[in-house]
Formats: C-alpha cells, sequence, structure tokens
C-alpha cells in the first residue's frame, strides 16, 4: 500500500495509470480486513521504533489507527489482564498473613495504567535499534512474556 501511495506521487506518471494505482489502492483496502493483519499490527506496535507513530507517519486514515490500536489492546486484554489479575489474587492471597501485606496491596492499588498504555505512552526509539536487545534491556518494565506464537497465528 505503501509503494502504491509512493508511485500515485510520481509526477512523470500517465494519469490512466494514477488511476488504476488509486483503484488498486481502494481494492486492497477493502480486503485488508480479511487478512491475517494481526501479525503485521503486533509487528508494527511492538517496534519501539513505530509503534503507533508508523501509521501517523505513513497518513492512515484514523479509522484503521484506532482499529490497530483496538486490535493490540484486545489481544493484550485477553492474554495478559485474566494472568495479570489472578497473579494480583495471588499476591494478596500470599500478603494476607504477612508483616509486608501492606506492600503488596499498595504495589496492586498502583497499578493503574497496564503494560500497554505504558508502552504505548512512552516516546519511540530513535535510530538503529536491535529489538531483541531492546526488549531484554526493558523486561523489567515491561515483565509479561510475549503469548504462544501459536495462539497469535491460529486465532
Amino acid at each position: 500500500m505503501d509503494k502504491i501511495e509512493d508511485f500515485d506521487k510520481e509526477a512523470n506518471i500517465d494519469e490512466i495509470v494514477k488511476k488504476a494505482a488509486c483503484n488498486a489502492m481502494e481494492k486492497l483496502k477493502k480486503y485488508y480486513q480479511y487478512t491475517d493483519g494481526i501479525i503485521y499490527t503486533i509487528s508494527t506496535i511492538l517496534d519501539p521504533r513505530l509503534k503507533l507513530t508508523y501509521y501517523k507517519d505513513h497518513n492512515w486514515e484514523e479509522e484503521y489507527i484506532t482499529e490497530a490500536r483496538d486490535d493490540i489492546r484486545k489481544l493484550y486484554d485477553t492474554t495478559y489482564a485474566s494472568r495479570i489479575d489472578q497473579n494480583i489474587q495471588d499476591e494478596d492471597l500470599i500478603a494476607d498473613d504477612d508483616l509486608l501485606s501492606h506492600i503488596y496491596k499498595k504495589r496492586r492499588t498502583s497499578r493503574n495504567e497496564s503494560e500497554l498504555d505504558l508502552y504505548l505512552g512512552s516516546p519511540i526509539v530513535p535510530g538503529e535499534v536491535d529489538l531483541l536487545q531492546w526488549w531484554k534491556m526493558n523486561e523489567s518494565q515491561y515483565p509479561h512474556r510475549t503469548p504462544d506464537i501459536t495462539y497469535i497465528t491460529h486465532n
């Protein structure tokens, strides 16, 4: 889609060819929703150099940006939210008989933002980055591991 958009901006292209490119773009937009686009959404948003900024920088329509954000939110919520809630409940059970229970409860109540919100709200990382190394270095800030890849590719 990016290539077609770039092609459409070329000055020395015949108007008939530009019209064909425009028609191709409309057809791609129509059928894009039927592809397994979540893989592209995940890989784009989880790239700390891109996140949602990629879509804005490439002039995606707001509806598609919102859809990408909603898709990653839904995946995060279904994959992690219940697991995180269970971890918090487990911590509370452990903490009930512990002298330090107030620390656990304080930690739980300070979690107003999800890891996804924190990640998306942080600035993009400029320049060339080894993505696996970046995630390893930031593991303590975003400790929840990715789901099994079979979950992503088959749902």
